[in-house]
């Protein structure tokens, strides 16, 4: 199930790759990341997911809301 982390994630500007070595991770784990396969076990992940793209470290526990669904769909 998908996260209000991973739409955020998703939706924060440029590639998988360049994500993946923004955050020091592979890009496998930003895809698995951001479809909701998976999610940043670590607090040291989460954290690096608030100070890149300003995702809130609480955001990957919640269900995404209807506004920030919306925005990856349209």
């Amino acid at each position: 199930m998908r996260s209000e982390g991973s739409v955020l994630l998703q939706r924060a500007p440029g590639t998988q790759a360049e994500k993946a070595r923004r955050l020091g991770v592979t890009q496998g784990t930003v895809s698995r990341w951001e479809t909701g396969k998976s999610s940043p076990r670590s607090f040291d992940d989460r954290d690096a997911c608030r100070r890149a793209y300003a995702i809130p470290l609480e955001a990957w526990g919640r269900a995404p809301s209807d506004a920030v669904a919306a925005s990856v769909t349209a």
